[in-house]
């Protein structure tokens, strides 16, 4: 027999299928903050920016300068964006987007919010996502407002 925590988890994976993304997400945010408070400068260089999306509330964090080490071994500053959503986005099935790259690179195009749009909007040309919105867009004709 399982006990009430297991039963309690196996039900909530099986009614959102992307929990465990999200509770990774919410995890990784716990590991970044601990290491960060034993005297790493992250935290204080995170931006938190909110933007909206067709339609779609997106929240994005920003660290231009993740690692002091890549710096002294690469030469360069190592950003790091994450993005979420509640729902699935062209560039991600479970809302959530993890990307490393230069900061020069995130320069180059704007910023970090300007380079989210870049990738949502060159994502959402691409067959899977025109099919995954023209799927979502009929399914929406069947959804009544009747309580039963």
């Amino acid at each position: 027999m399982l006990p009430h925590t297991c039963k309690s988890w196996l039900r909530v994976l099986r009614e959102d299928k992307f929990f465990i993304f999200k509770a990774a997400a919410e995890a990784q945010k716990s590991a970044d903050y601990i290491l960060n408070s034993k005297g790493g400068s992250l935290e204080k260089a995170k931006q938190e920016f909110s933007f909206m999306w067709q339609d779609i509330p997106i929240q994005v964090s920003y660290c231009p300068d993740y690692s002091e080490e890549i710096k002294k071994i690469q030469g360069y500053m190592l950003a790091h964006i994450e993005v979420n959503a509640d729902t699935r986005l062209p560039i991600t099935e479970t809302g959530y987007r993890s990307i490393w790259l230069s900061d020069a690179e995130v320069q180059e195009q704007g910023g970090a919010v300007a380079l989210v749009r870049l990738f949502l909007d060159t994502a959402a040309k691409e067959k899977e996502w025109q099919d995954y919105m023209k799927e979502k867009k009929q399914l929406s004709l069947f959804k009544s407002n009747y309580p039963f």
